[in-house]
């Protein structure tokens, strides 16, 4: 019963499906926000990242990613029953490297 009734809910949104044509209505929006608050939200991520990346600097953050990365590459070396390609390690790294990147452009 509860079936039937999800298909013809289904089937009338999918019939009486309308799009609304945006128009620039987004851009708009966003150009009307308040500039004091672009330009102070703006300048705090810039502190904040420069804070994190003066930290990450002070407390030796790359010596870290190496340790970890190491015992990353020794655990999957030293594992019996798992066979990893070391070429898909990198891989799977650069695209991750990429997908963090593209994200951090994303947020400016």
């Amino acid at each position: 019963m509860m079936e039937t009734d999800d298909k013809m809910i289904r089937h009338f949104f999918e019939d009486n499906k309308k799009e609304i044509a945006d128009r620039g209505f987004s851009r708009k929006v966003m150009q009307s926000l308040p500039k004091e608050r672009r330009v102070a939200f703006k300048i705090c991520t810039l502190i904040i990242t420069l804070l994190a990346f003066v930290l990450f600097i002070m407390y030796d953050g790359f010596l870290g990613l190496i340790y970890i990365f190491r015992d990353i590459f020794v655990s999957i070396a030293q594992s019996s029953d798992l066979y990893t390609n070391p070429k898909s390690i990198i891989i799977a790294v650069v695209v991750l490297l990429i997908l963090g990147i593209k994200k951090v452009i994303s947020l400016e």
